[in-house]
């Protein structure tokens, strides 16, 4: 099994009209057996995308990257996202922290302003450390250094992208990739719960299983595989539940992200 760990540094949170600055990505041989990871290659980025666009002072604090230096020392982004695709096409997964709701969307949105097709990274089966590892119960998935030195890693050098990617490669590689793999292919849900007048002892199951109350809905909700929901099911009643991901996307219309 191929997996390619990946992560990007962008310009702010925006993945409709943000640029992706840098991008670090490791291609891992995977031995399910024995769930030994191997890199069998990896690549690290800043991208030159030959015209200026605003950084978010927040994303500057960050990542200390600027456009103009990713202008000097950038590799020509179309180069850069060709190489990315090459390497994708032979892995049967892809995988990092926040990837479903951060970096892949960001990425499609970034491979169609470059004229390249976005149709295989929206259509690869995704691993998302937030939501498919079978976690022990005391456990939570948080930022990425905290979760890596949860996992015995101390990631020097956070928010540069290849760092980022051997941390959360490290991550990965303490949990069965086959029971992770079985995870990350049910679709990525919404639970819900409407019971907004929970009783003390309901709200705190809620708070326990990882619900968050939302005050404008008036719901208690959690973003989970499908994989997950009947564990959930058996302790709650009364939930709703909306398909997030995958996402049917037209690449010709504005991206629903």
């Amino acid at each position: 099994m191929y997996v390619m760990v990946y992560d990007t540094e962008c310009n702010g949170l925006d993945t409709k009209d943000g640029y992706t600055m840098e991008l670090a990505w490791g291609v891992y041989n995977v031995c399910p057996e024995r769930d030994i990871w191997r890199l069998t290659k990896s690549h690290a980025h800043l991208l030159k995308w030959s015209h200026d666009y605003l950084v978010d002072e927040k994303a500057f604090a960050v990542t200390q990257l600027a456009s103009d230096f990713c202008e000097i020392h950038g590799t020509p982004v179309r180069q850069v996202f060709n190489k990315f695709l090459s390497d994708l096409m032979d892995c049967d997964f892809i995988a990092g922290q926040n990837i479903i709701q951060f970096d892949i969307p960001m990425m499609v949105s970034n491979l169609n302003r470059a004229n390249l097709d976005s149709k295989l990274l929206r259509e690869i089966p995704a691993i998302d450390t937030y939501y498919d590892l079978n976690l022990s119960p005391n456990m939570k998935a948080k930022s990425l250094s905290y979760f890596a030195l949860d996992h015995g890693y101390v990631n020097f050098g956070a928010h540069q992208a290849m760092n980022d990617v051997f941390a959360c490669a490290h991550i990965l590689s303490k949990y069965s990739i086959t029971t992770t793999a079985t995870i990350a292919e049910t679709p990525l849900i919404e639970v819900i719960t409407t019971n907004q007048y929970a009783n003390k002892e309901r709200k705190n199951l809620l708070y326990s299983l990882g619900f968050k109350w939302n005050g404008d809905t008036k719901t208690y909700n959690k973003i989970t595989r499908k994989f997950f929901l009947p564990t959930l099911e058996d302790k709650l009643d009364g939930l709703t539940v909306r398909q997030i991901y995958p996402i049917v996307i037209d690449t010709q219309v504005e991206l629903p992200f």
